[in-house]
């Protein structure tokens, strides 16, 4: 699912969607940094190249393909942050926020004649009931207002 984010100060528009996945899978700490995500890019690079070196260059075969794994499952929520921390606001899509099944006119609905409105509390009952089961008025008696 994609997001749009709009920046309320100029009305710039980004959108974060499933292909951020694939970018910083196969691109890594460059997609990071052309994100302006630095920090994970230190992150990235400091959990990447500590156990590269100490090993000789051999787990770098193991650790770049965990870390870009990891970042692929969380860049989606990284992004989100990063722009409501910066005051985005997320933009409603208008196809996704029409319910397809509703009815075009949605129209008001009415009371039947079982039923009437409380006079303490306006909440729908029974026309025969005596006792309001919302407010718990006597309906016996008159509202004095």
């Amino acid at each position: 699912m994609s997001q749009r984010f709009r920046n309320p100060a100029n009305g710039y528009t980004e959108e974060v969607d499933y292909n951020a996945c694939f970018e910083v899978f196969f691109l890594g700490p460059l997609y990071l940094a052309a994100k302006g995500l630095w920090g994970h890019v230190f992150i990235w690079l400091a959990v990447v190249m500590p156990l590269g070196i100490v090993s000789g260059g051999f787990l770098f075969l193991a650790t770049i393909p965990v870390a870009s794994i990891c970042y692929a499952f969380s860049i989606q929520g990284i992004l989100q942050k990063k722009y409501l921390s910066k005051g985005w606001v997320i933009e409603e899509d208008e196809k996704r926020r029409r319910d397809p099944w509703a009815s075009k006119s949605a129209a008001e609905p009415t009371l039947s004649a079982l039923t009437k409105l409380c006079p303490f509390c306006a909440e729908e009952i029974k026309v025969e009931a005596i006792r309001c089961k919302h407010c718990q008025a006597d309906l016996s008696a008159k509202p004095t207002a």
